[in-house]
């Protein structure tokens, strides 16, 4: 599958697992997983997921890069809203902090921040 796609496109999907293998490298160096834990697992998660489509989009039959892309993507979700959780708790402190409509307000926006970069992302 991947004999199909244009020589720009196959740079830039190796570009960006290079530079997903050198931000992992800098997060394992600077010792980062102690601080943002959500977010280093969701970058190591990226980079070896990315590594692992290029294997399957190599050596196995567009279906199955699907369907391996399809499972990526819903793991991936689901470590993002982690991680947006993650920086919502190191930013704003506990919830018992903010006065009571602060966090329903801040919850409403994400929510509508994450549905349209998911449509928007689908369409």
């Amino acid at each position: 599958m991947i004999y199909t796609l244009p020589p720009i496109s196959l740079c830039l999907w190796f570009a960006e697992a290079a530079s997903l293998l050198f931000l992992s490298a800098l997060l394992i160096v600077a010792n980062s997983r102690n601080r943002y834990p959500q977010f280093a697992n969701l970058i190591h998660f990226t980079t070896g997921g990315c590594t692992f489509l290029l294997v399957v989009a190599r050596f196995a039959p567009y279906q199955h890069f699907m369907w391996s892309y399809f499972a990526y993507r819903l793991a991936w979700d689901v470590m993002a809203a982690l991680v947006v959780r993650e920086v919502y708790a190191n930013t704003f402190g506990p919830a018992l902090a903010l006065p009571q409509s602060m966090p329903r307000r801040l919850g409403v926006g994400m929510v509508i921040v994450m549905t349209s970069a998911a449509s928007v992302a689908g369409a």
